[in-house]
């Protein structure tokens, strides 16, 4: 099984990174009422992003030195 605490700091701050950005842009895209029939996949966009942030938080504090 692959641990996530052998991936690399920066990709793991990247990920951490791109999980901000989907979370924020799909919170974003919900209130947004222009955006008609795609916030349909605003809220799993949204879960993805939390957990995308959450795996990559917990894979860095994780690591030892």
């Amino acid at each position: 099984m692959l641990r996530l605490s052998r991936l690399p700091r920066l990709l793991l701050v990247l990920a951490f990174l791109v999980g901000t950005l989907l979370f924020g842009f799909s919170g974003a895209a919900l209130q947004t009422p222009e955006w008609g029939a795609w916030r349909v996949f605003a809220l799993p966009a949204m879960a993805a992003g939390f957990l995308l942030q959450a795996v990559s938080l917990v894979a860095l504090l994780g690591r030892r030195g």
